[in-house]
């Protein structure tokens, strides 16, 4: 074998779940072998929901559950899919002065403070008296703010407790909440690959290879070029093929297809290479 060999995975590599499978023509022994990333590249296709998630608000004492299908939702998504969820429920007011819906809550992003805000606005009635309550809405202008709680699927995302109201106490003036922790609205922000050829005593898992930063948006690629590839020692063993399990930066949540990683599109190579054997140093004869 030559002394450096391309390990080259794609979409056709990909054998179920977050595993990706380089055959051998032939069993080989790796014993005196090391092998490194060189090259990665992929689609962000991760999605930030993946089972069907809860959003209720509170009005008036009857609560509106909101689901959400899996995917990838943004501040902005949420707040958007929310608000039409509202129109559907007739939980809204027109204005009848310029016909514009009134919403009594918004979800918006904080960048100066990195986190999220809630704002809150009491289900009243403007100076103007011009504010229409929806044919067959089930509901009144009582000067109280509506409620919401998230789900734990929304929780991390968001920065606020899981199934928790938000406003324990409806308010009757306009009010902001922000989120008590940080807020992650991306679920994987690194790639961990991990290898069933290594077995490294020192790193904890014993088998990652190396970790890629997902450096795009949603459906954008990302890439990674190695100039210097480090290298780890095979294990001594026989070896029929070379597995890749895909994780995120947490290295026990695998990226499967179909279900966190939507898109198995992607080139990763490996370089392989023959140990440099060290000869012993026997001193001066």
């Amino acid at each position: 074998m030559s002394s450096n060999i391309p390990i080259i995975f794609n979409q056709g590599s990909w054998v179920g779940g977050n595993k990706f499978r380089f055959t051998f023509t032939n069993a080989i022994n790796l014993q005196d072998y090391q092998i490194g990333l060189s090259s990665l590249c992929m689609y962000n296709s991760f999605f930030n929901i993946l089972t069907t998630a809860y959003i209720t608000i509170t009005w008036q004492g009857v609560a509106y559950r909101c689901s959400f299908p899996p995917g990838f939702y943004s501040v902005e998504d949420i707040n958007l899919y929310l608000g039409n969820f509202c129109l559907s429920n007739k939980l809204y007011a027109t204005d009848s002065a310029t016909s514009t819906i009134e919403k009594f809550f918004n979800i918006q992003t904080n960048t100066t403070y990195y986190n999220v805000n809630i704002s809150f606005y009491p289900v009243q009635q403007n100076s103007a008296g011009t504010l229409v309550i929806p044919t067959g809405a089930a509901w009144v202008f009582d000067g109280l703010t509506p409620q919401i709680s998230f789900d734990s699927n929304f929780s991390p995302l968001l920065g606020f407790p899981a199934n928790s109201i938000i406003l324990p106490d409806p308010s009757a003036t306009f009010i902001t909440a922000s989120s008590s922790f940080t807020p992650q609205i991306n679920l994987v922000t690194n790639v961990t690959l991990r290898s069933n050829v290594l077995n490294i005593p020192s790193s904890l898992p014993t088998n990652v290879l190396g970790s890629v930063a997902v450096t795009s948006s949603l459906g954008a690629q990302f890439s990674l070029g190695v100039t210097n590839v480090l290298y780890s020692d095979c294990m001594a063993s026989t070896f029929q093929y070379i597995d890749l399990d895909l994780y995120s930066q947490d290295t026990n949540f695998p990226l499967n297809v179909g279900t966190v990683m939507m898109d198995s599109n992607l080139l990763i190579t490996l370089s392989m290479k023959r140990k440099i054997l060290k000869m012993p140093n026997i001193g001066p004869r």
